[in-house]
């Protein structure tokens, strides 16, 4: 098998992980992987599958110490990736898919832990970097997340025209417009926006994925 069936192999595995909540099982895969490399890739699944771990128990009331202490190795590893990512990209004196990236991550970290200006700043600064679809929609999840709803409500009407305007698939924008709207209140539209994406939904591991966000809202 090549590098590269390898690698689409790997991420296909972690995707599916990540679709089933099983982000543990996939830092176990990713852990030794990163012993032997430093790929920049790697370390932003493992930084994702950190984050999403340690958000699983962070809100919870009932948790033991252990578990307490669990979450914030995971919450700072993950963190401590991102930054590292960040600094170690930045010398190269241009903006990479990694740093975006990077920056996307650790701004959904800070927005979740209570840091709500460095969340902002991360985000505003992703889109002067590069102003696109996916930098807007970032913008918005960091104030809908934040319950700043008519900023967010401005920067999803931004990524619908933006996103229009790349192409990208019709379900992807009114699964997050159906989200946004559900969130808000706004059932109706939320209703729309989700029949709208269930209606040409692909059936793969990221329909699926977008499946069960939009049925979470629909009970």
């Amino acid at each position: 098998m090549s590098n590269e069936a390898i690698r689409i192999t790997l991420n296909n595995r972690l995707i599916h992980l990540a679709v089933c909540g099983k982000h543990k099982n996939a830092i176990k895969i990713l852990r030794p992987l990163i012993k032997k490399t430093s790929d920049t890739d790697l370390l932003l699944k493992l930084a994702f599958m950190l984050y999403h771990n340690a958000l699983k128990h962070f809100w919870k009331k009932n948790v033991s110490k252990k578990r307490k202490k669990e979450v914030k190795l995971q919450i700072d590893e993950a963190i401590h990736i991102c930054k590292k990512i960040i600094l170690r990209e930045t010398r190269k004196k241009i903006i990479s898919k990694d740093i975006i990236s990077a920056r996307i991550f650790l701004g959904q970290i800070y927005t979740a832990i209570g840091n709500n200006k460095d969340a902002i700043k991360i985000a505003k600064q992703n889109f002067k970097d590069q102003p696109n679809a996916l930098t807007a929609n970032r913008m918005a999840d960091v104030y809908l997340r934040l319950d700043k709803y008519i900023e967010a409500g401005k920067w999803y009407k931004k990524y619908a025209e933006i996103a229009k305007k790349e192409k990208i698939p019709s379900y992807f924008i009114a699964t997050d417009m159906a989200v946004f709207n559900f969130t808000i209140g706004n059932a109706v539209l939320g209703k729309k926006f989700a029949n709208e994406a269930l209606t040409n939904i692909p059936k793969n591991e990221i329909g699926l994925s977008l499946k069960k966000i939009i049925k979470s809202y629909l009970k």
